[in-house]
């Protein structure tokens, strides 16, 4: 009997560990007006507007991946899952340039691209940000 229950506990083991990794990086988050805080490490990325001009934009590469959920009667924001990388913005004057290739925590709202600049499909207006040594 102590067999058996030393082969299931191997066995279960790892399903249970599996299950809180998956659980940690699909972590949940809701659309403005939510203020929502998450971390990874800013690069500059390059993408094209709608006139094919090249365009670049701040991104936080996420630590691991979320989710965004948006209200049922939210007209301008769409659940998301998967999300991996967040474009940022600031109506505050946060200079990106300071952090990039940096580890930072974010602070701020989360909405969806619905413009040509817009080049992921969640952003953040972010309103505080730090560095993590």
């Amino acid at each position: 009997m102590n067999v058996i229950k030393k082969i299931l506990l191997i066995a279960v083991t790892p399903i249970c560990f599996a299950t809180s990794v998956n659980a940690q990086n699909n972590k949940t988050y809701k659309f403005e007006p939510s203020v929502s805080i998450i971390s990874g490490i800013i690069e500059d990325e390059t993408f094209f507007d709608a006139n094919d001009k090249k365009v670049n934009c701040f991104v936080l590469k996420l630590d691991s991946s979320i989710r965004v959920v948006a209200d049922n009667d939210d007209e301008l924001n769409s659940t998301t899952n998967n999300v991996t990388k967040v474009q940022l913005t600031s109506s505050s004057g946060i200079n990106f340039s300071n952090f990039k290739n940096k580890r930072v925590r974010c602070t701020g709202t989360f909405f969806s691209s619905h413009t040509a600049h817009h080049h992921t499909k969640v952003l953040m207006s972010v309103k505080k940000i730090q560095e993590i040594k």
